[in-house]
């Protein structure tokens, strides 16, 4: 609803890039939309050419890997997508929960930054007497998220995988393995004070699942 596409999207719009580069195909004359052009992409990636089954947890990270080795120009590649973005009703929808203490923690895997927009206009305006302000805690400034635990500075919303604006960002299968030990803890503790909804998850990276589990 914001305009950020989805892994998924992301994930086939990699496996043409490197469908065009293994077959000597500039990508602007390749009809992706097509569904036979589609289905023959991801078959030439299923299981094979370096890529996971389709489905897999990992065909996401393999792709993006393949696509963009360097993870400075995965975070640049991310900065571009997501720096011009809005919320939308559900972010809202969001901030008026925290407003009306209902949400106290929120923990996300997006890089985006559209939650702590949402946040900081409602949270910081007149509608709310007294202000409350937002913490916000990315994997460079994880131990904020314990802090924030321990002396209840809530609400707090915490970037499991990084933010946008940082390089240091969890996006491809090595840097998914093993959650930050600060943002772990943060997790765990949160997990055990408070009750934990789950919204638009697909528990598809092994160090958050780790934790969960």
């Amino acid at each position: 609803m914001s305009g950020i596409e989805t892994a998924a999207g992301l994930t086939f719009q990699f496996k043409v890039e490197l469908y065009c580069s293994a077959h000597g195909i500039a990508v602007q004359d390749f009809d992706a939309s097509d569904p036979g052009v589609r289905a023959r992409v991801e078959a030439y990636f299923d299981g094979r050419n370096g890529m996971p089954p389709k489905g897999h947890p990992d065909e996401y990270a393999a792709a993006f890997a393949a696509v963009y080795p360097s993870a400075t120009v995965r975070a640049d590649f991310i900065n571009d997508r997501v720096a011009a973005a809005r919320p939308n009703f559900g972010h809202y929808t969001l901030a008026a929960l925290m407003a009306v203490d209902l949400v106290r923690v929120v923990f996300t895997t997006n890089f985006d930054d559209l939650p702590e927009q949402a946040a900081r206009a409602l949270l910081d305006s007149s509608l709310v007497d007294p202000r409350r302000p937002v913490t916000v805690a990315e994997l460079y400034s994880a131990p904020v998220a314990l802090r924030a635990l321990k002396n209840e500075a809530l609400p707090l919303i915490a970037k499991l995988h990084g933010d946008f604006r940082a390089d240091r960002l969890m996006n491809i299968a090595s840097e998914l393995r093993e959650q930050d030990a600060d943002m772990r803890a943060a997790l765990v503790e949160s997990c055990r004070r408070f009750g934990l909804v789950v919204v638009g998850y697909s528990g598809g990276d092994q160090s958050v699942m780790a934790v969960l589990c």
